[in-house]
């Protein structure tokens, strides 16, 4: 995301990498997703949509922690995310 900021026309190479960081998080993500929520039996489409849940209360936290210089956000998207796939 820094990347972005920094470089919002980014090309090539740096293309590139931002591209592949986020497939990577995003196939992390929806593998721990899967894995938590293993009993409930859900389908691939819902684990995808929770994912994406989770992808937005993530980066709404980091942003938010960064514009504020507090922990606070993280501290509520890990609640908020505990509560999602239903571990709180």
């Amino acid at each position: 995301m820094n990347c972005l900021a920094e470089i919002p026309v980014a090309e090539g190479r740096v293309r590139q990498v931002m591209q592949w960081h986020t497939s990577t998080m995003r196939q992390i993500l929806e593998e721990i997703v899967g894995r938590v929520t293993r009993d409930r039996g859900l389908g691939k489409e819902q684990i995808s949509a929770l994912a994406d849940d989770l992808e937005v209360i993530m980066q709404g936290g980091l942003t938010n922690a960064r514009s504020a210089s507090d922990l606070k956000p993280l501290k509520h998207a890990h609640k908020m995310t505990q509560r999602i796939l239903g571990l709180a």
